[in-house]
């Protein structure tokens, strides 16, 4: 039995123009903001079944399988073996990211909440440009010959692998092309933040990322829910978060602050010995500002020995 299924991989520039707003309560500030996002794509590619099936293998490496109703589209510059690939201008579209966040004072002390919402990466591309959309729609049991795909050892025959795939069920290669472009949809995510002030250097902080996958060509990530005690003072940070991916896989990091240094990780078993590594990340940083250096006390004198309100204009 095979579920439905699907896939998809996108890359893309973007050029936004932002615009927030932000206003006192009595209760704290609420600020909302917009990010609209012209997007030129450059390679992209897709795959979608909306229905269940049955698929068995053969002898002599060959696959069979009942009636299937399959989507895909890609750009044929995704198969290229150029050791320096150029980026390519295969399509234009728009998109937008919008977010609310709302600051519940506590006082002289600082806030007591900080809570948002935000809608990321809403939108998607249309692709005109070297794109190729097909379907195939079996209405009996087809069936393919491993045998003929012997042949595929670069990334550039890719092309002649999708022909012949085509050709074994429906018969050409072009049987199954439905036009020369396609519209693929952006990772658009939902994404509900919330920080909460324990005591004068201690916050907890938490996040959760859900996918929304609008339409079925869109590309989909991974479901995220975090959430961060954390140690802040003027000169360190120190924070423990506990993540679970894809409510399945569960990570431990940390993240360490310095003055302007940062850096952490948000999987910190991923260094120890592993049977089966699936990811690793680390990350570091410096954050400087003009505030930081005072005139006459150097490096820091702004932020740490100085008032560490942030100049009004």
């Amino acid at each position: 039995p095979v579920p439905p299924a699907f896939g998809g991989i996108t890359s893309w520039t973007e050029m936004g123009l932002h615009y927030s707003y932000k206003r006192e309560l009595k209760s704290g500030v609420l600020a909302v903001g917009l990010t609209a996002k012209y997007l030129t794509g450059h390679e992209a590619g897709y795959f979608y079944t909306d229905k269940r099936f049955r698929m068995a293998r053969l002898p002599q490496n060959g696959l069979t399988g009942t009636p299937v109703d399959l989507n895909f589209a890609y750009t044929h510059t995704l198969f290229s073996d150029s050791s320096t690939p150029t980026p390519f201008s295969n399509g234009r579209g728009l998109g937008f990211d919008l977010g609310l966040a709302w600051k519940i004072d506590g006082g002289a002390e600082g806030y007591v909440w900080k809570l948002g919402i935000s809608l990321l990466d809403m939108g998607s591309i249309r692709f005109d440009r070297a794109a190729f959309r097909h379907e195939i729609k079996l209405d009996a049991p087809g069936t393919l010959n491993g045998n003929s795909y012997r042949f595929y050892d670069q990334l550039s025959e890719s092309q002649a692998v999708i022909d012949t795939f085509t050709t074994q069920l429906m018969g050409s290669p072009n049987a199954s092309l439905i036009e020369n472009a396609f519209t693929q949809g952006l990772p658009s995510r939902l994404s509900l933040q919330a920080d909460r002030r324990i005591s004068s250097k201690i916050y907890l902080g938490a996040i959760l990322v859900q996918p929304l996958r609008l339409v079925k060509t869109a590309i989909s990530g991974g479901s995220l829910l975090m959430v961060a005690p954390r140690y802040e003072s003027r000169l360190i940070s120190v924070s423990v978060p506990l993540s679970v991916y894809q409510w399945d896989k569960t990570h431990l990091g940390i993240s360490l602050r310095l003055g302007p240094l940062y850096l952490g990780s948000d999987n910190l078993l991923s260094f120890s010995k592993q049977p089966k590594l699936s990811g690793a990340d680390f990350f570091a940083g410096l954050r400087l500002s003009p505030w930081l250096f005072g005139r006459d006390k150097g490096l820091l004198s702004g932020s740490i020995r100085g008032n560490s309100a942030c100049p009004k204009f």
